[in-house]
């Protein structure tokens, strides 16, 4: 789905720029004349594994150019709006990497996982770029709504490339080729088609005829966005997407799951970057998801037990978060004169980068519902509390109604129960995957915020990161930009980005916390301590 820019592009696409357009106008030539015979050789002409992805990259994408005119590729040797050699394009790179993964994921359910999770995010990232380099034009609602390429690309490519690597990948197990190709057709399509009537009000299956100014708020335009998140979640957060994001995680955290303890141990590092998923749509639920309160605790409450905790506990805690940030009760990469440096290192080495930092919340949860009034009585929030690191948040949830918080507590913990009953879970499968996702998760909670400045709103880092990791993730690296404006969705935060060389990458922070160890805390209004992290100039 790429090709080389035009002149008489419609405005708003630039042309292949640099040596990206270039990679991507030669990729496409080079590629299938490699890829196509050496794929044909290991799948010994078996028609599911190479010939079912060159079939669908000829159908659907034909469909979609030249019948109902959604997207575009522009390149010399042309067959009405797209490449005459698309197919082999797409279905020789897909067949190598459904070979490559037919060699392990020896059941249906695994490869079908598998080639969804692994075709949807290499042609997302892919198609992603082909946008923002302009050698690829796609005409749907978020087009036209003049949003970005990750939105645009977003609005089709989970479904259709997703989709269509969950039923490929289900076929080459199964082993009917008419039903795969078929099913590969319509499945996908399907998808998208329900989605967009939810999402947009139309099947999306034909070219935006306009593309109005585009309302979304520039980097930089702060006045603009300060009334935005002054007026609490935008109305534009998109709700369906969500939801839908929501139980594809579910599903897709469920299998996981059931794989590491079936065998498929590998399968743990795909669940500690999808776990993210949940806890990331929590985090949406806590800034109003929803403009209505009803449906935003629904999904608050859902997000939650997939975590699991209480959505009104994390909530506060959250919120808590965000009106102490960088003071001196919520560090973590520095340590005040009357704090044990030996202490506060224990915290940040195994809490945060050994993940018992993920741990204590559902240890904590556990300690709520079986002794709550220890929770809440006075000793535990003013002596015990403090000198484990949570003084300020256990004081802001024990003012809760502690039923509420009792019942969310409770249903999260009956959720994972009845995984691990439906799912014939055993410990050591699970440990292993939620020990993965909690290093993960654990680092990143402060890794967002090590050594930024010491200021309420601006202390957080916009991260660096591989794209996928960050999308999994719902753009939570662009912290800072979340901290600035945090009624802005998930979806909007990268325009309130400014790209500069300044901006550190995930890994930069991550071994400097490693290296260096907690630092004395400067004064409140200290500037970044950019010097831990990145070579003198």
């Amino acid at each position: 789905m790429s090709g080389g820019g035009a002149p008489g592009a419609p405005s708003g696409h630039p042309g292949p720029s640099t040596t990206l357009g270039m990679t991507l106008s030669i990729y496409p030539i080079v590629a299938p004349l490699i890829l196509t015979p050496l794929s044909f050789w290991l799948w010994r002409g078996d028609p599911i594994g190479w010939l079912v992805p060159i079939l669908w990259a000829y159908i659907v994408p034909g469909i979609g150019t030249n019948l109902l005119k959604m997207w575009e590729c522009d390149t010399r040797l042309r067959l009405g709006r797209f490449r005459p050699h698309h197919g082999f394009v797409f279905g020789s790179a897909t067949s190598m990497i459904g070979w490559a993964v037919h060699q392990f994921a020896h059941t249906a359910m695994v490869s079908a996982i598998t080639m969804a999770v692994v075709l949807g995010a290499i042609n997302f990232a892919y198609d992603v770029k082909a946008l923002q380099s302009g050698i690829l034009r796609v005409y749907n609602q978020p087009w036209s709504e003049g949003r970005s390429a990750f939105e645009i690309a977003l609005d089709y490519a989970p479904w259709f490339f997703g989709g269509f690597g969950a039923v490929y990948g289900y076929g080459i197990v199964a082993g009917d080729f008419t039903v795969t190709l078929l099913a590969s057709l319509a499945l996908p399509t399907a998808g998208y088609i329900v989605q967009s009537i939810l999402r947009h009000g139309h099947t999306g299956m034909g070219a935006r005829a306009s593309r109005p100014q585009s309302s979304a708020v520039p980097a930089g335009d702060s006045s603009a966005s300060e009334t935005l998140a002054d007026c609490g979640r935008d109305a534009r957060a998109p709700e369906v997407l969500n939801w839908t994001i929501l139980i594809a995680a579910l599903i897709a955290t469920s299998a996981c799951l059931w794989a590491v303890c079936h065998g498929y141990w590998w399968l743990a590092i795909a669940f500690a970057f999808i776990n993210n998923v949940p806890f990331a749509l929590m985090h949406e639920a806590v800034h109003g998801v929803a403009a209505d309160t009803k449906r935003n605790y629904a999904f608050g409450f859902l997000a939650s037990a997939m975590f699991p905790t209480s959505f009104s506990l994390q909530r506060v805690a959250h919120l808590g978060h965000h009106s102490r940030n960088r003071t001196d009760s919520d560090l973590y990469d520095y340590y005040l004169p009357t704090e044990s440096r030996l202490i506060r290192n224990v915290w940040l080495y195994a809490g945060n980068l050994l993940g018992l930092y993920w741990f204590c919340i559902p240890l904590s949860n556990a300690l709520y519902i079986l002794a709550t009034p220890l929770y809440r009585s006075k000793t535990f929030i003013e002596r015990i509390a403090p000198k484990l690191g949570f003084g300020p948040h256990v004081r802001d949830i024990a003012q809760l109604p502690p039923m509420k918080v009792w019942i969310e507590i409770a249903a999260a913990f009956a959720y994972q129960l009845g995984l691990w009953r439906l799912l014939d879970l055993n410990w050591q499968g699970w440990l292993f995957a939620h020990w993965l996702f909690a290093l993960h998760w654990s680092a990143l909670q402060y890794v967002d915020h090590a050594w930024s400045e010491r200021d309420v709103l601006r202390g957080a880092w916009n991260l660096r990161v591989f794209a996928p990791i960050r999308w999994l993730a719902l753009n939570y690296h662009h912290h800072r930009a979340h901290h600035e404006h945090p009624g802005v969705p998930w979806t909007q935060l990268p325009q309130y980005v400014e790209r500069d060389d300044a901006q550190p990458s995930f890994w930069q922070i991550y071994i400097s916390l490693w290296r260096h160890g907690v630092q004395p805390a400067p004064p409140m209004g200290a500037p970044a301590e950019r010097a831990l992290f990145a070579p003198a100039d």
